[in-house]
């Protein structure tokens, strides 16, 4: 499912975000 990976890369980078 891409739709996953998407989701979970988008909120990991989001996350890291400082």
């Amino acid at each position: 499912m891409p739709v996953a990976v998407s989701t979970a890369l988008a909120v990991l980078l989001s996350r890291r975000r400082r």
